[in-house]
């Protein structure tokens, strides 16, 4: 129908304007409230395991596609258990605001792992922590929070989604910092 090809035309062009949160393992890339850009091409794995998987490209690999990500410090928070000094660093998370301005396949994944800040419960990008992870968040926490199109009037129209319960709960066992 005329109506979906004009949704879908927003998406391929890049008009549509998505923003999603995510936690992090690790403490923010910047001081909270701060965004920055990622630019990293990226290209499909071919390894066994990971086969179908992306990854950030190595420089100049043929076939390597654009893929940029704006990203936005939310809040910086810790396991309520994490006195130890020794396990405070893997016990620290960042709540991100992440606008994909290409689609790629998997891109914030991938992107924040490339940046050495794995998604809570990634079974793909993160899973040397995925066990400690399930514990407490059952899911992998990554939530659009955030749709803007335009309407056949050429209007914008923004659809806006609190956290899920599952994801609010695993949040709210935290501590912020």
């Amino acid at each position: 129908s005329a109506p979906a090809n004009f949704l879908l035309a927003q998406f391929a062009g890049r008009l549509a304007m998505k923003t999603y949160h995510c936690l992090c393992s690790g403490p923010p890339l910047g001081a909270l409230g701060t965004a920055g850009l990622t630019n990293a091409p990226m290209e499909e794995e071919m390894d066994g395991e990971l086969d179908g998987a992306m990854r950030v490209a190595r420089s100049s690999v043929e076939g390597a596609r654009e893929a940029s990500t704006t990203l936005k410090a939310k809040g910086c928070y810790r396991k309520a258990t994490s006195e130890d000094a020794d396990t405070a660093l893997f016990d620290m998370f960042s709540l991100v605001a992440a606008q994909p301005i290409t689609g790629r396949t998997h891109q914030i994944r991938v992107h924040l792992s490339n940046l050495g800040r794995h998604l809570v419960s990634d079974p793909l990008y993160g899973p040397f922590a995925l066990s400690y992870h399930r514990e407490w968040c059952p899911r992998l926490f990554l939530h659009c929070s955030r749709l803007t199109v335009r309407g056949l009037d050429r209007q914008q129209c923004t659809a806006s989604a609190p956290l899920p319960a599952d994801l609010a709960r695993a949040l709210g066992t935290l501590v912020t910092t």
